[in-house]
């Protein structure tokens, strides 16, 4: 994963690696600056995009004897493919621009990007200076947000990070409410840019949060063969443990939310841990047996077993070691659940099935917690258009009621009947003081 091997694809000459270790040594990954199966030469050094796990710093490299020329790397994202950080790829956000060279010259244009500037167009012709060609700043008549780079400890032992993103105006003397996003790998986006959007599956909408007044933090998973959910637990427990020692972090108002996958450790994170004032999950998993024997299918190859997926993150099957695997099922513990829960999942989806959101929500009604259940007719695993722009003002409203007291909307107090789907959005806020 880290560096760049030269192979003979008639396996007569020994493999040999071009960056001398150098990658995986300093945990700096590699990549050839090319485009997707593009001719590489084999006569000349190779430029070379670099992504450092470490810091995250983003650059170029060039290929030489021993170990690579450093030619720039610093808080920007430029350009990389096909990023896999700890055996997961990461570019919900793309993987940038492949650097462009002109055609009789040593002259390149790159695109440079950070978390406080637009994705901009730059010249050079050493990769070590760059001049400025472009000035797009879209941000700037918005209340943005900056990064920091978060180290934290699992409550195993485990070292972590995650990235903690903070308004524009923010001040450290107020108490900041926090929304904590759980994916996979996350923490590679402390240089990136993150476009103003609704919130889709795997792309929360972390500049119009942060904007509002959230701190949000995304942080890294490292999971654990049998025990996948409970390492997203392990990570929740230490991040939170070390947001609650700085003085501007509202302690008690702290909302996890999670799509996808995410869904999943949202509904085991709730079911073992009081952590959060609120939850919400999107597409998630909420029991796990029922996942693994269904077949697959959006976003998959479509029609084989979940199985071949599952066993091998589970390090078991089911039949061998069944208290493995009923000890990953949010549902059967829906009784233990303190932290309301908005879920919003989709008739359509073929990767997760309504079913997971359907048991959860009856379990959650069944025993009197507080749940709520969105159901958009055009979505599949998430949502689009007008759907997302809808599910995002839901979970603003939800998210503001939870953390900042704001009035409850009435879908929330009232809910909408079926006879009024499509004609009451019922967004308008209850003033009536009905506890939801």
């Amino acid at each position: 994963n880290y560096d760049i091997w030269q192979i003979d694809l008639s396996g007569r000459k020994k493999a040999i690696n071009l960056t001398n270790s150098y990658g995986r040594k300093n945990e700096i990954v590699f990549r050839v600056a090319q485009p997707e199966n593009a001719v590489i030469p084999t006569t000349t050094s190779l430029l070379l995009t670099a992504f450092s796990e470490r810091t995250k710093a983003n650059g170029f490299y060039r290929t030489a004897k021993g170990n690579p020329d450093r030619l720039f790397m610093g808080p920007y994202f430029f350009s990389h493919r096909r990023l896999v950080l700890k055996n997961f790829n990461v570019d919900p956000y793309g993987p940038g621009m492949v650097p462009l060279k002109a055609a009789r010259a040593n002259a390149w244009i790159v695109k440079r990007e950070s978390s406080t500037e637009a994705p901009n167009l730059f010249f050079t012709n050493d990769f070590k200076t760059f001049k400025q060609l472009t000035n797009l700043q879209p941000q700037r008549e918005y209340n943005w947000y900056t990064t920091e780079l978060v180290n934290f400890t699992q409550t195993d032992g485990i070292q972590n990070q995650g990235v903690l993103f903070k308004p524009a105006n923010f001040d450290s003397t107020k108490k900041y409410p926090v929304l904590y996003y759980c994916y996979e790998q996350y923490s590679y986006l402390l240089n990136r840019f993150i476009p103003a959007d609704v919130s889709e599956v795997g792309k929360p909408n972390i500049p119009w949060f942060v904007s509002r007044g959230y701190l949000v933090f995304t942080p890294d998973h490292y999971f654990r063969k049998g025990s996948r959910y409970n390492s997203a637990l392990l990570a929740a427990e230490g991040a939170v443990r070390e947001l609650k020692k700085r003085p501007y972090v509202d302690g008690t108002k702290m909302a996890i939310m999670g799509l996808s996958q995410g869904g999943g450790f949202t509904n085991y994170i709730i079911t073992h841990s009081n952590l959060f004032a609120a939850a919400f999950e999107g597409c998630g998993v909420s029991d796990l047996v029922s996942a693994a024997l269904q077949l697959m299918g959006t976003g998959f190859d479509h029609g084989g077993s979940r199985l071949a997926l599952y066993e091998p993150t589970w390090g078991s099957n089911m039949w061998d070691q069944p208290e493995q695997w009923v000890r990953e099922l949010p549902v059967v513990l829906a009784h233990k659940i303190t932290t309301p829960l908005l879920i919003s999942h989709n008739k359509k989806d073929g990767s997760v099935k309504f079913d997971h959101a359907v048991s959860m929500f009856t379990a959650m009604r069944r025993l009197n917690k507080k749940v709520w259940l969105l159901q958009y007719d055009e979505g599949d695993h998430g949502v689009n258009g007008k759907e997302a722009l809808d599910q995002t003002i839901r979970m603003t409203q939800y998210f503001d009621h939870y953390l900042k007291g704001a009035l409850p909307p009435r879908w929330m107090t009232q809910g909408i009947p079926l006879g009024l789907k499509g004609k009451d959005r019922a967004l308008d806020l209850d003033s009536s003081g009905v506890i939801p």
